[in-house]
């Protein structure tokens, strides 16, 4: 009953301020009971919602509200937010309420270090009490979706980051590790 609610009540993406009227925001997609689809950046499995500007234009998000109480449309309000033609934007609804970092990380690799990381398994990164929120050093990766290796002992190390390509086209990535397995 929990995900019928939530699936009609995020139906209700408010777009009616004057400045949205008209454009064209949809809703493309809901994932309303999502145990292993995707993963947040905490490795979490929470709901979410994924929005598809279909118009011809750049819209402005900031102050549009997003909500599973019919009665409070802006439950959460969206923050300063520039959301371009043909742009996906998945949007989490795990109440953790986070807000883009400031700066310019987008279109680069935000590479985080976590120092004092024994062991070689993911488990030791992931189980340490610094994981994810606190790491020791971060730094932006503006050419290259790649990190130092080998630049220390004991530590874990976390990439993320939010990259468009320079043209249209087929692309093609490779992830590798220095693990064998």
């Amino acid at each position: 009953m929990r995900n019928l609610v939530l699936l009609l009540a995020l139906l209700h993406l408010v777009t009616f301020t004057r400045s949205a009227l008209g454009q064209s925001i949809k809703i493309n997609e809901i994932m309303s009971s999502n145990s292993s689809a995707i993963a947040d950046d905490d490795g979490d499995y929470s709901d979410w919602i994924e929005l598809y500007n279909a118009g011809q234009e750049t819209v402005q998000l900031e102050g549009w509200g997003l909500s599973d109480n019919y009665d409070n449309p802006f439950k959460w309000v969206f923050p300063e937010y520039n959301m371009k033609t043909g742009e996906y934007l998945l949007v989490w609804a795990s109440g953790k309420d986070r807000r883009p970092v400031a700066g310019d990380w987008i279109n680069g690799v935000m590479r985080e270090v976590y120092p004092n990381i024994s062991g070689t398994s993911l488990s030791n990164l992931i189980q340490h009490h610094s994981y994810p929120d606190n790491p020791g050093s971060f730094q932006i990766i503006k050419d290259k979706f790649e990190a130092p290796i080998d630049v220390a002992d004991n530590y874990g190390q976390r990439m993320h980051g939010l990259l468009k390509a320079p043209a249209t086209g087929n692309f093609i990535f490779w992830i590798s590790s220095d693990d064998s397995g």
